[in-house]
């Protein structure tokens, strides 16, 4: 995590500044670190939405790749990153809820969900 924040630091702090996966994955490699996208995604990146430094990312333009954020916009970018995110989400839930109902099915309930999470993790 030290080596991504220092590159970070040196390289990307602020939307403008964005760094795509490529050119981190290039760092990885030049400082001996294997980790493919979907490890640093898991590990890193959600570490650091978990802490006091917040790497965000983007997938439009201004600011696509990763980021530290440093200002208010650099924040409501990352912001409108997840928004969209969660709206393709929903409108996937809200197309499977269809589904089932077409089919006459009852829909689980989301606390009954939550109910079988708690007991798969006990």
């Amino acid at each position: 995590m030290r080596v991504l924040l220092q590159y970070l630091l040196e390289n990307a702090v602020g939307h403008a500044n964005a760094k795509p996966w490529s050119a981190i994955e290039r760092h990885f490699i030049a400082t001996n670190i294997q980790m493919n996208k979907e490890q640093f995604q898991q590990s890193l990146l959600k570490a650091s939405r978990e802490g006091d430094i917040f790497i965000g990312s983007n997938d439009h333009n201004p600011g696509r790749g990763y980021f530290l954020i440093e200002t208010q916009q650099d924040a409501e970018i990352a912001r409108e990153f997840y928004a969209r995110r969660i709206r393709v989400q929903e409108t996937h839930l809200n197309h499977l809820e269809a589904l089932v109902r077409q089919r006459g099915w009852s829909a689980p309930s989301e606390s009954s969900h939550r109910e079988q999470e708690v007991a798969h993790s006990e």
